[in-house]
């Protein structure tokens, strides 16, 4: 099997299970209506750090699958943050 063919299909995996790893999140916020003891500032950081990587990916010329699932990753992390915005309580 061509190494490159074992890299897309590595890369594609990985991807998806990133992607899929927000639905568990996302779905507990939302079923549960609390946010308690989820870190604002970590999904803060996380989306910077996302959005930095994305300029980079832009200026490098990266391939369209792999930024399209950075900003995917970003638009997901974004979700988040404002569902943990949005059902902080006491705060």
């Amino acid at each position: 099997m061509d190494i490159k063919l074992i890299g897309n299909l590595i890369n594609t995996l990985g991807a998806f299970f990133l992607v899929a790893s927000y639905l568990p999140q996302i779905t507990m916020l939302l079923k549960t209506k609390n946010s308690n003891g989820v870190s604002v500032s970590f999904w803060i950081i996380l989306i910077i750090g996302m959005t930095g990587l994305l300029i980079n990916m832009f200026i490098s010329g990266a391939s369209l699958m792999v930024w399209l699932t950075q900003a995917i990753n970003i638009l997901l992390a974004v979700i988040v943050l404002i569902l943990v915005l949005r059902y902080r309580k006491g705060c």
